[in-house]
């Protein structure tokens, strides 16, 4: 508010700011957001993104294994499951890989939903607090 000599209001003042370039740098990410989005729902091979504990996986895993993304969303699910026997000796040499980034791609059997193995190549990639394998 303005105010006249005698104190009494007299205007308001209105700010305004120009965020078309804003919006449009959004729209493009979103857009670059969605393209990586479908690439990855597309690869013919599984992919897998872990961000801490939680495991996204792409319909091609969810293939080669038998489960569906809900039934390996954790780490722990994965290993318990893919690996029953083995799960503890597995996340280990998971967890040394990671560690040294993913120098090797070893290969190793997976156990599927309906209990038949196969044999799965791992290869991963540290990418800052994300693994994707």
């Amino acid at each position: 508010w303005f105010h006249s000599a005698k104190r009494v209001p007299g205007g308001i003042a209105v700010f305004v700011r120009d965020i078309t370039e804003r919006k449009h740098r959004r729209a493009e990410r979103d857009l670059e957001s969605e393209r990586a989005r479908a690439l990855v729902q597309a690869l013919p091979v599984g992919a897998v993104l872990v961000e801490g504990e939680t495991v996204m996986v792409n319909p091609m895993v969810e293939e080669i294994t038998g489960y569906s993304a809900h039934e390996i969303a954790t780490l722990d699910e994965w290993f318990r499951v893919a690996y029953p026997g083995r799960t503890d000796e597995i996340r280990s040499r998971y967890e040394a890989l990671r560690a040294e980034g993913f120098p090797r791609r070893p290969i190793v059997a997976v156990t599927r939903a309906d209990g038949t193995e196969r044999d799965v190549q791992f290869g991963g990639a540290v990418i800052g607090d994300r693994v994707v394998w």
